[in-house]
């Protein structure tokens, strides 16, 4: 059976696929590998999440990516419980919540957040439907 998780130390000694340096992706993994006392080494410098997935069906290296990518058929991928956590944003215009497709795209990313993360964004709803836009 496959484990479900792995843990940073898991990673020691992997030839690792990364994206080029000073790419925010490539700084909270070098940063997280780094504090945990990780050893490891570049597979390949690999730009964009398509090659990077190719590069890792191809076996040149392991690859760590967001848990919302889809592994290609035949991969696997196993959640690192102890690497750091990345915060993301949605940005969109004041009035995009009219438009049906973002307030859907909106209640989609909620329902998979954290409880906590759920909360925050409904009260910074709450309080940019009460700002004003600046005028220009």
């Amino acid at each position: 059976a496959r484990k479900r998780s792995l843990r940073l130390r898991d990673l020691d000694g992997a030839e690792l696929i990364v994206p080029p340096p000073n790419r925010p992706h490539r700084t909270n993994l070098e940063q997280s590998l780094t504090a945990a006392g990780i050893d490891w080494t570049i597979a390949v410098e690999s730009e964009g999440l398509p090659m990077t997935l190719e590069f890792a069906a191809l076996g040149v290296g392991l690859a760590v990516v967001a848990g919302c990518v889809r592994p290609a058929e035949g991969m696997v991928t196993c959640r690192i419980t102890d690497l750091r956590p990345v915060t993301f944003h949605a940005i969109h215009r004041p009035k995009a919540l009219a438009d049906p497709r973002v307030a859907e795209l909106l209640t989609r990313i909620r329902a998979g957040l954290p409880t906590a993360a759920k909360r925050a964004a409904a009260r910074q709803d709450a309080a940019s439907t009460h700002r004003r836009p600046a005028s220009a």
